[in-house]
């Protein structure tokens, strides 16, 4: 397996994320946070990813092993909404993810890196995160077994009455172009 804890990839990795022009716009890095910050059981090396615009509720990570995760984080309530799935290895054909059930080699672990996570995740964006307008929380508000649900929703089509709470996705003065 690809150790990508390595400052080399680490090093590739943000100057992508920096650099890139296939990282669209409207997504930005920021500075690492302070270390009095914890993100959920993140010890490791990482970079908090902002939208613009976008709840604080969301939060948006990048590991050191370049998997991007989002969460929604709310008064004690948390779920994933978005995670990618890289476990990056190499041998002499190229990099691959362990992961897949049909193997597909690069030659740089960047290409890898831009196939499997990058791509994957603008395409969720587009299709779930920009097209949203609330944060929806499902399940109990009581209970420490209770496992609450967050899902992205336009909030014209919430039905359902079983919510815990609807949040704004968007923050009011945000101008995105989507």
């Amino acid at each position: 397996m690809v150790k990508l804890k390595n400052t080399v990839f680490w090093q590739q990795l943000k100057a992508e994320i920096y650099t890139s022009s296939r990282v669209p716009d409207w997504l930005q890095p920021v500075k690492a946070p302070p270390r009095s910050v914890k993100f959920r059981h993140v010890k490791k090396r990482g970079l908090t990813l902002t939208i613009t615009g976008l709840s604080p509720v969301i939060e948006v990570w990048l590991s050191a092993e370049g998997n991007i995760t989002v969460t929604a984080n709310w008064v004690g309530k948390c779920d994933f909404l978005y995670d990618s799935d890289l476990l990056a290895a190499n041998n002499t054909q190229g990099y691959y993810c362990l992961l897949c059930e049909e193997r597909r080699y690069y030659r740089q672990y960047l290409s890898l890196w831009h196939d499997h996570v990058l791509h994957s995740f603008i395409s969720w964006c587009e299709s779930t995160l920009l097209t949203a307008d609330c944060i929806v929380f499902f399940g109990a508000e009581t209970g420490l077994a209770n496992w609450n649900v967050a899902r992205l929703a336009q909030r014209s089509s919430i039905v359902d009455d079983c919510h815990a709470h609807i949040l704004p996705l968007w923050q009011p003065s945000a101008v995105i172009s989507r």
